[in-house]
């Protein structure tokens, strides 16, 4: 459990709170290609997972840039991501067209949890096509949970959701 004891301490706690009420999230563009669909024209559920995954390489990518931008230096390179949960929902099929969007909320733990909310839709967003929820545990090379999460990561990581994303309501 962790605990919030010192002044700045719960000036983080609040972040946190904010952070999780607001629904801070990302887009991402994807160009679909032939290749990715059936013949009969629909998209294959495989390419579904695929982008998912493209996203949220892309935010820890842009994690890396954030923090080493306000001067952080340690890589997160001897850090593991396991995925501990992974549920899918195919909402609707999807036929040829040019471009998708993937939109991911990046939700931070406490603990070195990171979940992740995100669904495949079209470009206005208005027609969601597939929907899945991870939960991804940070270990170290002993498969432990990661010790400085607190003291390193955390408070990095939803400054970067509320610096970096979008509030579910369209706003920045």
């Amino acid at each position: 459990m962790v605990r919030w004891n010192s002044f700045e301490d719960r000036k983080i706690e609040a972040l946190f709170c904010e952070v999780h009420e607001k629904r801070y999230g990302f887009e991402f563009e994807v160009k679909t290609r032939f290749a990715d669909f059936f013949g009969g024209g629909s998209l294959h559920f495989s390419k579904c997972f695929e982008y998912f995954e493209m996203a949220r390489f892309d935010i820890l990518e842009l994690f890396e840039s954030y923090r080493a931008a306000r001067g952080r230096r340690d890589s997160m390179e001897k850090i593991y991501f396991v995925v501990v949960k992974a549920d899918y929902e195919k909402m609707d099929n999807v036929g040829m067209c040019g471009n998708l969007r993937v939109q991911t909320q990046l939700i931070v733990e406490k603990i070195p949890y990171l979940g992740f909310r995100q669904s495949l839709t079209d470009m206005d967003g208005r027609e969601i096509y597939a929907k899945t929820e991870m939960k991804i545990a940070l270990v170290d090379q002993e498969m432990r949970r990661i010790e400085r999460w607190k003291e390193e990561l955390f408070f990095d990581m939803i400054s970067f959701v509320k610096d970096m994303g979008r509030r579910e309501d369209g706003s920045s």
